[in-house]
């Protein structure tokens, strides 16, 4: 009886201890949500995740912020015009313009992603995309100035103020041959010889890499109907992200 009692003794606490150590075990688990699973896959490595996440990169289009003709309401589009004025970013564009470049790079677009940047000829837009390179950190020499890029043309209307003409959607009038405006159909075939530029360069890789159009409301609204299928008129500052772009709608 003494030495079943000494054994008794010896083995109760470690009996004890082990099934305390059992329900805690226990108790964590009841704990854990279901979803709590931080293992990798079967069969499938950390570098194998990596791969199979998809690529990133395409085509950036990216509108002017506000500028001093928006405020004012007019017409702003050929320097060659003898009522064309040079108007610049207001100091609310330029802040739109700060807050579009904190919202790229949150998408991951930066001076290694980026290939290069195409921008249209007008002071605005010049603006705008050396406010959108020095928040992205482009280096200079990936800019490009396109005049494929530039805002509609609009003829004998140049410097004067929207209200003056009745015009359902002043973004395509109805009859811009009648003021020697540019037409729709002009509009897009240089915007698409812009875009087909893009696709068709070796040099940028667009699964991996973006290129940036830097351009106006009128030429943004027909290039995503060309990649999408859909315009849409972007407010300024405003940008859209069209990934593995190709042409859909011609």
């Amino acid at each position: 009886m003494c030495l079943k009692k000494v054994i008794f003794q010896s083995v109760a606490p470690m009996v004890f201890v082990v099934a305390l150590g059992m329900a805690f075990v226990a108790l964590i688990a009841a704990a854990l949500p279901v979803w709590a699973d931080v293992s990798i896959k079967t069969g499938e490595s950390m570098s194998d995740q990596n791969n199979n996440r998809q690529s990133r990169g395409g085509i950036v289009l990216i509108r002017h912020g506000e500028a001093e003709h928006n405020v004012e309401n007019t017409h702003n589009s050929n320097p060659e015009h003898a009522n064309y004025k040079i108007k610049h970013l207001t100091n609310s564009g330029r802040n739109q313009m700060r807050a579009t470049g904190d919202r790229l790079l949150s998408e991951s677009i930066d001076g290694d992603s980026v290939c290069k940047v195409l921008v249209s000829p007008l002071p605005r837009t010049q603006e705008t995309a050396n406010i959108i390179m020095g928040k992205l950190q482009i280096n200079s020499f990936k800019k490009k100035t396109e005049p494929g890029l530039t805002e509609s043309g609009l003829g004998s209307r140049e410097g004067q103020k929207h209200d003056q003409f009745d015009e359902a959607n002043p973004w395509f009038p109805k009859d811009p041959a009648s003021f020697d405006g540019e037409t729709t159909e002009q509009i897009r075939t240089r915007v698409l010889g812009v875009l087909n530029e893009v696709l068709n360069n070796p040099d940028c890789d667009l699964d991996n890499q973006y290129v940036l159009l830097v351009s106006h409301g009128s030429p943004i609204y027909l290039m995503l109907e060309l990649l999408t299928g859909h315009g849409e008129k972007l407010n300024p500052a405003g940008y859209r992200i069209i990934n593995q772009p190709k042409i859909r709608s011609n």
